[in-house]
């Protein structure tokens, strides 16, 4: 915390005072103890990218990420070009991870269905009743097994449709993210 006497130079320092007092600089600059000597940068709500509602395609976001960064001195026309081949390959990773987070389910519901086909013939072929109704409780089984690996698939169909319809949200995390690290 600036001392009185350092308030009282900051108030009306002369020429001299300021440029040989380094504590006199630090106050009028902002590098006193417990402060970085830095404003952080503000971060960017959904809200704030018009037209709101409208979907961002990847175009879009790599142009809020460039207008944004610069507007707020984060990088500089010089730096924005190279920061926005990190965006699109973060883009392009995330991706990628929506789409094996389909893959997933995908194979597990054609195990599902495998398994359940080859209960059904089993459960056609048997002969007493007591294995009937084992297979009966084991389709059961089978089929919610299918059921609840369909709707995993479906979710994660969805949320990878919804990343390629709309980057607005993932771009107001990624710049969020940029302005934290």
């Amino acid at each position: 915390m600036p001392s009185a006497r350092h308030l009282q130079r900051l108030a009306a320092p002369t020429d001299n005072q300021a440029h040989s007092d380094p504590e006199a600089l630090a106050v009028i600059f902002g590098f006193f103890k417990g402060s970085k000597g830095k404003r952080p940068y503000p971060r960017i709500t959904p809200e704030m990218i018009q037209p709101a509602g409208e979907p961002l395609s990847t175009a879009d976001a790599k142009a809020v990420f460039k207008s944004y960064m610069v507007r707020i001195r984060f990088l500089d026309e010089r730096e924005v070009s190279e920061h926005v081949g990190y965006l699109t390959d973060e883009i392009k990773q995330t991706e990628a991870a929506l789409k094996d987070d389909l893959d997933e389910p995908k194979r597990q519901l054609a195990e599902a269905r495998a398994s359940l086909k080859a209960l059904q013939k089993r459960l056609a072929a048997a002969k007493t009743k007591d294995e009937t109704a084992t297979l009966e409780a084991e389709i059961e089984e089978a089929e919610f097994e299918v059921q609840a690996q369909t709707q995993g698939m479906e979710e994660a169909a969805k949320a990878l449709a919804a990343f390629k319809a709309d980057k607005r949200q993932f771009i107001v995390d990624y710049i969020n993210q940029q302005l934290e690290d």
